[in-house]
């Protein structure tokens, strides 16, 4: 039995900004767009702490990962994170053409669309 052709295809692209990714869909919503999602992601675990404040003064602080990622390690995790070029800041990245790219959007839009997605998508800092 032959698989069901379809007319969709999907694209998933990194953004440095929500308003970035934001923009893009507000272009994209032009077209046949069949569905679309915005989500962060991060390398690194997210806890509890997320909804606490943290203050450095009070001397609860664990370190720079804490503060950069908003969220907690414990002191082993904070020393190895806080290593990271994108929470330590002493590095461009290097060769890493991703670097700060935590935004990504996914679309799924009609056959015809695809060319005139991508380009929106790249017009507005999309990485594809």
């Amino acid at each position: 039995m032959e698989k069901e052709r379809t007319n969709e295809k999907a694209i998933i692209a990194g953004f440095t900004t929500l308003h970035a990714a934001q923009q893009a869909q507000k272009a994209l919503n032009s077209l046949n767009v069949i569905d679309l999602n915005i989500d962060r992601i991060s390398e690194h675990p997210v806890t509890d702490w997320d909804t606490r404040l943290h203050n450095p003064i009070t001397g609860r602080y664990p370190g720079l990962a804490n503060a950069v990622y908003n969220t907690t390690f414990n002191r082993d995790q904070s020393v190895l994170v806080s290593a990271d070029p994108s929470a330590s800041g002493m590095s461009a990245g290097g060769d890493k053409t991703n670097m700060g790219t935590d935004i990504v959007l996914t679309v799924v839009v009609d056959n015809k669309d695809y060319e005139e997605a991508m380009a929106i998508i790249k017009k507005h800092g999309g990485m594809v």
